[in-house]
């Protein structure tokens, strides 16, 4: 009798080559956003190579499931004491599916009244911006929310979508 069985490890294995588990995307994610600062590369992996694990992982994590993404960039915020990760992931929720998942989570991740350029400077890194080259918000919700990002709570009356 082993009281520690050999698990099945579809093939995966730790830098040691010892027996590895890859996480679901939640799980990844979730432990992308705990265990970085999001400054800098890292032992494994250089930063360029975990912002863009990070961006897949949110788009994907975001478009299945937004309201888990609402509770981790909230956990993040609120307890972690985080800004970058929640702010991008407010991005995506943004993105995506600009309604009220992104306004929930908004009021729970933009405490202070500078932290919404941090979810702007992640769209802007990503291509979202509007205008000069940018990607173009894809219809008036996300041109709706730029300009709330831009000129805050009270966008102008008829945001233009590029």
């Amino acid at each position: 009798m082993s009281f520690n069985p050999v698990q099945r490890t579809d093939g995966l294995f730790t830098h040691q080559g010892g027996p590895g588990f890859a996480p679901n995307p939640k799980k990844e994610l979730l432990l992308l956003v705990a265990g970085s600062l999001f400054s800098g590369g890292l032992f494994y992996e250089d930063k360029e190579a975990r912002e863009r694990r990070f961006a897949e992982l949110a788009a994907r994590v975001t478009q299945e499931d937004p309201e888990f993404v609402f509770i981790l960039a909230t956990y993040a915020h609120q307890v972690l004491g985080l800004c970058s990760g929640p702010a991008a992931l407010l991005a995506h929720l943004f993105w995506w599916d600009p309604g009220e998942v992104g306004l929930r989570t908004a009021a729970r991740v933009w405490l202070r009244g500078d932290e919404h350029l941090e979810t702007l400077a992640y769209t802007k890194a990503q291509g979202w911006e509007k205008g000069r080259g940018g990607t173009s918000p894809r219809d008036m919700a996300h041109a709706m929310v730029y300009e709330w990002l831009v000129r805050g709570k009270r966008p102008s009356p008829r945001p233009r979508p590029s």
